[in-house]
Order: C-alpha cells, then sequence, then structure tokens
C-alpha cells in the first residue's frame, strides 16, 4: 500500500476536517500516513503550528502514523522537495494532499489505480485527484468525452501521486527569460496548459512557492503528462482568506462539490485529450477571471502594502 503524506503549516481545523476525510477511505486503515509540519514562519504563527503539532500526536485509525516536524520554515516548495526526496528513497510511488483538501472516500481507490494503471506509460509524470468540475462538465461531459481520466500539461497539488523514479527526475527550477523558447507559441503553451502557464514570470522567482507551476513548465519541457480525472475526488476549502496566498475565492474556483464515479474507465489515448485543451481552457479561463474580479480590492491592497 503506498504511503499518504499530508503537507500542513498552521490551519488546525482545517487540517482536521482533511484527516477526517482521508479516515473515510476504507484503504486508510491499511496505509501510512506521514505528516510533514512546516516550522513557524515567525512568533505569531508559532502556537498555531504548536497547537497543529499536538493534534497530529493524537491521530489514530491509520496503519500507523509518522509526524515529520520541521524545525525552521521551509514554506511549500522546499517542504515537499524534502519530503518528496525521503520518500522517494523508500518507496516505489507516494501519495501526497494539502491541509485544506477534503478527500472523496473514493480518493485512496482511485490513487492507487491510477498508479498501477500507468506506472510503466512513460509520458504519464503524475497523477492528479482533483478536477475543474464546472469546466470539465461545460468541456468534457457534455461534449460525450468518452472515458473518465484526460491528460493535460496542467497540474495543481491539492492531491496527487507520483512513481519515485519520476519524482527524482522533476528539474524544479524555470528560467527567469526566454520561458518558452522552441517549444512553441506562447497561445498554443497556454492552451495546452489549460492557462496555468500564465503565471511563469511570478514561478521563475527565486521568492515563488508556485512549485506545482514548475511542475507544469517540467511537463511542457519534458513532453510529459499529467493525469486528471474527469470527475474530482478533492474539494479545496482553503482558499477562504486564510492560506498563503490570501485570496477568498469561497467556491468560485476550488470549491465545487464532487461526485465521482465509483468505477471509472482509464485510457491511454493522449491524442484524443489534445482535442479538448482549448475547451477546457475557454471554461478555467472563464472561472479564473470571475474570481479574480471578485478579489480585486484585496489583490490591490496586498500590492499597495507590498510597496509600502
Amino acid at each position: 500500500m503506498y504511503p499518504i503524506v499530508l503537507f500542513t503549516y498552521n490551519r488546525l481545523e482545517h487540517a482536521k476536517q482533511v484527516v477526517d476525510s482521508l479516515l473515510a477511505n476504507a484503504l486508510a486503515k491499511e496505509s501510512k500516513l506521514y505528516i510533514c509540519s512546516d516550522g513557524a514562519r515567525n512568533e505569531e504563527d508559532r502556537p498555531k503550528v504548536e497547537a497543529c503539532r499536538a493534534y497530529f500526536k493524537t491521530i489514530t485509525g491509520f496503519k500507523e502514523v509518522e509526524v515529520v516536524e520541521l524545525a525552521e520554515n521551509h514554506n511549500v516548495k522546499r517542504a515537499v522537495k524534502v519530503m518528496g526526496d525521503m520518500l522517494s528513497d523508500k518507496y516505489e510511488a507516494w501519495i501526497a494532499i494539502e491541509d485544506d483538501a477534503l478527500a472523496h472516500p473514493l480518493f485512496l481507490q482511485f490513487m492507487h489505480d491510477a498508479l498501477a494503471y500507468y506506472k510503466d506509460n512513460d509520458k504519464v509524470l503524475l497523477i492528479n485527484a482533483y478536477a475543474h468540475e464546472r469546466a470539465f462538465r461545460k468541456a468534457l461531459i457534455k461534449k460525450k468525452y468518452p472515458y473518465d481520466v484526460i491528460f493535460g500539461v496542467a497540474f495543481h497539488c491539492f492531491g496527487w501521486g507520483i512513481w519515485s523514479d519520476k519524482w527524482k527526475a522533476i528539474d524544479f527550477h524555470m528560467p527567469e527569460q526566454d520561458y518558452f523558447k522552441g517549444l512553441g507559441s506562447t497561445f498554443s503553451i497556454f492552451n495546452r496548459s489549460w492557462g496555468h502557464l500564465m503565471s511563469h514570470k511570478v514561478a521563475s522567482k527565486p521568492s515563488s512557492e508556485l512549485w506545482d507551476i514548475h511542475t507544469t513548465y517540467y511537463m511542457l519541457k519534458h513532453d510529459k503528462v499529467a493525469l486528471w480525472p474527469v470527475r474530482g475526488y478533492i474539494r479545496n476549502i482553503g482558499f477562504d482568506g486564510t492560506g498563503l496566498h490570501g485570496y477568498d475565492f469561497a467556491d468560485s474556483v476550488f470549491g465545487e462539490e464532487v461526485n465521482p464515479k465509483e468505477r471509472i474507465t482509464f485510457t491511454d489515448d493522449l491524442a484524443l485529450s489534445r482535442k479538448y485543451d482549448f475547451a477546457i481552457y475557454s471554461q478555467v479561463a472563464i472561472k479564473w477571471v470571475g474570481a479574480f474580479v471578485g478579489n480585486f480590492f484585496t489583490i490591490l491592497f496586498r500590492r499597495k502594502k507590498k510597496r509600502s
């Protein structure tokens, strides 16, 4: 059974909900849970981090629980790298989830099935558990897309799985200029990444924590893809103004209700997936535009505060 790693910081109530959602999975009792608890960024956050760590020591219901308490604050990108390297030295593959991503009761079963099915497919870098529910419904389901999974260059790190050899091959760096030289037109790149690489300039800065954008860039550059379920297994509850980015999207982007199939049909047809890229990109873009319009004043205030 592949291990699970939960990445956490200082949001106790969010973390409790995520643990409870994992325990609702039948495979939880057979799985080892690692908890990566990042160190406090400042003294104000320290009591919150300590409260989370006290709770982690009480968790039962898994085959085993191991808490990795990072002494210093690593932020998301470095914490993921530390844990990913450690797990990749011990296991053939592993499953990850963030502390604001509620898992559907079929989450672990889907991840194990997908990791087994695509294990020897060199093109598939990783498995996503999240789906753009509204976008996929309009771009795929209503257009009679015949399978329950689709391939894309885009990646969301809410809930995912990867094989250790493929993890070790990922380069998490991005150039600070000539990002897409030799990779095609800017439009085709944004289309293939469903708009995710529109954040390439922000992600390329040394201080950026957008390691999911780095992974998307790696897939584009090396002709790899991620697997996405057409109906998701993750509901994100973290974009409520409390997280790293501070955005309050409510349910407008990531918080859609999930209702996956119990039995799904996998496919290796990458060519068919590419035919749906623009339809998905268009629907995802509409969601993002609506979300950022709603957060306009929050974003403007943050930028002014940084300048002052």
